[in-house]
């Protein structure tokens, strides 16, 4: 059992502060791909209007 922990391949359980570091690398990836989006939609908008 594995007392809902996150584990690893090799069965090692994930430490709060591991989990902590991915999750604050998924926020930033997902800022940047948000922040990546707004500028291209942005720049086609502008495009078009003129």
């Amino acid at each position: 059992m594995n007392n809902g922990l996150l584990k690893r391949s090799e069965g090692k359980i994930f430490t709060e502060n591991e989990i902590a570091g991915l999750l604050q690398k998924r926020i930033e990836i997902n800022l940047a791909c948000i922040y990546d989006h707004y500028l291209f939609c942005y720049g086609v908008a502008k495009e078009l209007i003129r």
